[in-house]
Parts: C-alpha cells; structure tokens; sequence
C-alpha cells in the first residue's frame, strides 16, 4: 500500500520526509479512515549502527485546519507510548473522525 501511496501523491511523500531528518526511508503508508481519506499516516523507517529509528507523520487530507492526536505505543511489555495531540477531529455526532490503532517497534 505504501507504494500505491507514494505514486499517487509522491510530493506529499517527500515533504513529510523531510520532517523526520535525513537518511529515513518510507516503510508504511496508510490513507485514514480508510478510502475517504481524512488523513494519510506515513511511516519513516532508518537503521543505524544497532539501532532502528522510526519517525511517524499524520498528514490531514481535509483541506481545513483541524486538530489530530497521534499515539505510538512500542510493542513492548511495560513501553511508554509517545503522543503528540490537541484535540480529536469530530464528525457532527461527536464520533472521532479517525481512531487507529496500530503497534509499531522503537519511535524516535
């Protein structure tokens, strides 16, 4: 899926990437909720000398401003989640617009 992503829309690709740093590659790429796209959740991949770095960016398909929360928990027993968050993006009847969840190994 990830590279249907990247053909369709490589600009939006290749600017997200660049908010991770340098030497990170697309792993993952998912169109959220689903066909509807109200976002696009991409995920950088990048190895190091022992050591993987992931980098996860939500990109809001909505064309308006919107608040998002983006939570990662490493698939580890006892693993502190990472969140960057404001406020959910709400339908009219106050259902989340996206609610995801995913594992994903070691953030950066």
């Amino acid at each position: 899926m990830a590279r249907a992503i990247a053909e369709v829309d490589p600009d939006a690709v290749a600017a997200t990437a660049t908010l991770c740093g340098s030497g990170y590659k697309l792993d993952y790429a998912e169109r959220l909720p689903d066909a509807r796209r109200f976002g696009t959740l991409f995920a950088y991949t990048k190895f190091t000398t022992g050591s993987p770095g992931v980098c996860v960016l939500f990109d809001n398909n909505t064309g308006s401003a919107k608040h998002m929360k983006l939570k990662l928990c490493p698939n580890k027993t006892g693993a502190t989640c990472k969140v960057d968050e404001d406020i959910y993006m709400w339908d009219a009847n106050g259902r989340a617009l996206i609610n995801r969840v995913m594992s994903a190994t070691v953030c950066d």
